[in-house]
């Protein structure tokens, strides 16, 4: 799915040690535990410190895998169900000026066969026999694919998602069906006040910089999916999903040390292409410079409502967090 600004919507390290904890008290002190940093590719992280509710009883663990995934891993005992995500560190901005949402419709592509499970409904037919579901966004700066599935599932459900990022079919003969599964998105997206004020405040911006682009895609950008797009759309795979622009999280009841070996093994294969963050390659335009502000725009409603929004610019603060 295409995520609209201000997102809105869902498509649904670290240990604690009880006994280090504190005697009971009315502020019990926040404990500090290591997280990777948010300013730099996860291969080049080290553990920092983060925050940990004393009152959390869930354990957590923090690696890079040696092709450079980061990875944090979550034991609940507690969880009847297990779950995980991966993100990846690329989103519509990357996409072709000449192909406006190949970026979301390569995200509807993965989900459906890979080398190694090659039925194109093998992952959502295994999760569902299993209790569980998943989905995945496009967003402007990442794409995200998550899922959750009973606990007893969740190594071989791994399997499978992992695959997604190793070697996935993309074939031609789906391209056309998911294209159209893609404009059908954008057509929702039409009758809908937040996706249009999304855009339209995009069109606002410089066009020199991607903040300006329709990232949902149609087909009238995609076309049928083949052809120069689908040379597009591999092309796209191969240059930006690399494991170290990657991170995954688990969450279930099994032990950290299982997680991690899961984690480790299955997604050893992921090629670390050793890329630069995508965002580099706008860092140094302004999305909104002084001839884009102080700009007026009325819009009509599809709904019976009346909404003032007030946008400013600032800095950007990734590097803080």
């Amino acid at each position: 799915e295409a995520v609209p600004w201000p997102r809105n919507e869902t498509r649904p390290t670290h240990r604690n040690d009880p006994d280090a904890r504190p005697p009971s008290s009315p502020h019990p002190p926040i404990r500090p535990s290591p997280l990777p940093t948010l300013d730099a590719s996860p291969s080049a992280m080290a553990p920092t410190e983060i925050l940990v509710s004393p009152l959390d009883s869930r354990s957590y663990r923090h690696f890079v895998t040696d092709n450079g995934i980061s990875v944090l891993l979550v034991r609940d005992p507690d969880a009847d169900k297990a779950a995980a995500a991966m993100d990846v560190g690329v989103g519509h901005f990357s996409d072709p000026e000449e192909f406006p949402g190949l970026a979301h419709f390569l995200e509807h592509m993965l989900f459906l066969g890979t080398e190694k499970f090659p039925d194109e409904a093998e992952f959502t037919k295994f999760l569902a026999e299993h209790g569980g579901d998943s989905n995945a966004y496009t967003n402007m700066e990442n794409t995200n694919y998550h899922f959750n599935v009973l606990n007893d599932a969740l190594p071989d459900a791994l399997d499978r998602f992992a695959q997604f990022f190793v070697a996935p079919r993309m074939d031609a003969s789906a391209a056309a069906r998911e294209v159209l599964a893609v404009h059908s998105e954008n057509q929702k997206n039409l009758q809908s006040d937040v996706f249009r004020a999304f855009q339209l405040h995009k069109t606002l911006a410089d066009p020199r910089h991607p903040y300006h682009k329709f990232g949902t895609g149609s087909s009238a950008t995609l076309g049928d999916g083949d052809g120069a797009v689908r040379d597009a759309l591999l092309a796209f795979h191969g240059r930006y999903y690399s494991a170290n622009v990657m991170r995954l999280c688990i969450v279930a009841n099994h032990p950290l040390e299982r997680l991690e070996q899961w984690a480790r093994e299955l997604f050893a294969p992921v090629r670390n292409k050793a890329i630069p963050s995508p965002a580099e390659e706008y860092a140094a335009v302004e999305p909104f410079p002084a001839e884009c502000l102080c700009k007026i725009v009325r819009a009509a409603p599809i709904k019976d409502v009346r909404t003032l929004r007030i946008v400013w610019m600032i800095p950007p603060y990734h590097a803080s967090y």
